[in-house]
């Protein structure tokens, strides 16, 4: 089992890790031509990418508090 430390350092390369890939999805959005279809699926893939991250966030707060 990971120490605190630990688990709050692997949070925070997850959230880096994934805040690196929603820059890429949200450039992608906005350089690339998408049909209509395809840029809907990637906001919503994007949408919850950030609720994800803000899930990581509250993680790694509660972690950081004991």
């Amino acid at each position: 089992m990971k120490s605190n430390e630990e688990l709050i350092e692997s949070l925070k390369q997850e959230y880096f890790d994934l805040m690196e890939k929603i820059a890429k999805e949200r450039f992608a959005l906005v350089a690339y031509p998408l049909n209509s279809r395809e840029s809907s699926m990637l906001s919503d893939q994007v949408a919850h990418m950030n609720n994800y991250a803000r899930v990581l966030l509250n993680r790694i707060d509660e972690e950081a508090q004991k």
